[in-house]
């Protein structure tokens, strides 16, 4: 009997922000606690969405009890000095919440969630190809997808807009993180939705240098570790650029700038970047030529066609040798 309190096996896929923020409103209205949710390894788009949600409850909803949490969150200064709520992010939770939301997870096992947590409604907001609708099929699941927009942080900033809610510093900086970073700078924008949010958000209390140092900048003292990763870097046909990330000592944060600081060969149609956590590596790929959503989706990873990621405990080895199948 308990577990069908907590489990009603239905999907809701509402393609409607108004529609959607609505049921939103009411979910949010009717519950106690809250669980906001980023996926694994998460991306600063990710981690603004979640810190921009938290402020967006917070602003418009009193009294109820709110979790940030990520399975692996690694702290950093330099995330901390835009995302002033990094710090509530924690890699525990309770056991019971009324309401999970989850940030573009591409599928409900890159939530991270332990497997004795009960709850019961669970709301999903991505704007990946990947997104796997079918994983959130035995739960009470509300999702909202927009493939066409740049960052999941847009999807937030319509929320606001439909909620009504005061944007203030913290939300536009949590959002404006968000598009930067997907769009690396704007540099992948595919539409001028991304420039027209930018242009509303940015005033006199937003300084960009300030997002550029969090995003691309290293530190003096890391320039032993980038020599190492480029000169340790293989290269398969002139075609795939492989880069070794596993045993460097640079910050989650830093390893992730080292993804588009060394896409500066113009003849490689993929690069793969390997870390490892435990025993579980990590694949991030990059390419301006390859649909690397797809080649993520087969591993049960996601992302977008220009830069995606999968976690497997296959040896770089056998992926590699899978991939380069793959893209023949």
């Amino acid at each position: 009997m308990e577990k069908r309190l907590f489990i009603t096996f239905m999907i809701t896929l509402n393609k409607n922000i108004k529609k959607f923020t609505e049921e939103l409103d009411k979910t949010i209205r009717e519950s106690k606690k809250i669980l906001l949710v980023s996926h694994i390894n998460p991306d600063p788009d990710t981690l603004g969405s979640q810190i921009a949600l938290w402020h967006v409850i917070k602003l418009k909803y009193k009294n109820k009890k709110i979790h940030l949490y990520n399975k692996n969150i690694e702290k950093t200064k330099t995330l901390k000095e835009i995302l002033d709520a990094v710090n509530y992010i924690k890699n525990k939770t309770d056991n019971f919440y009324d309401l999970i939301i989850g940030l573009e997870p591409s599928n409900f096992e890159r939530l991270g969630l332990k497997k004795n947590l009960k709850f019961r409604k669970i709301f999903i907001i991505d704007h990946h190809l990947t997104l796997n609708k079918e994983s959130f099929k035995n739960y009470d699941c509300t999702i909202y997808f927009d493939p066409k927009k740049e960052a999941c942080t847009e999807i937030i900033y319509d929320i606001c807009k439909v909620l009504k809610v005061n944007i203030s510093l913290q939300i536009k900086k949590a959002i404006i993180l968000g598009i930067l970073s997907d769009t690396v700078f704007l540099k992948y924008a595919k539409s001028k939705l991304s420039f027209k949010i930018l242009y509303e958000l940015i005033d006199e209390n937003i300084n960009l240098r300030e997002f550029n140092k969090a995003l691309l900048c290293f530190e003096i003292k890391d320039y032993k570790e980038i020599i190492k990763i480029l000169k340790n870097a293989k290269f398969l046909k002139g075609r795939i650029a492989i880069f070794n990330l596993a045993n460097s000592k640079l910050s989650n944060e830093k390893r992730s700038m080292i993804y588009e600081f060394a896409r500066f060969l113009r003849d490689v149609i993929l690069y793969i970047f390997i870390d490892k956590n435990q025993k579980i590596y990590e694949y991030h790929l990059r390419s301006d030529y390859i649909d690397v959503s797809r080649i993520s989706k087969i591993f049960n990873g996601g992302g977008h066609k220009n830069a995606a990621a999968f976690n497997s405990p296959l040896k770089p080895k056998k992926i590699i040798e899978q991939i380069k199948k793959l893209i023949k």
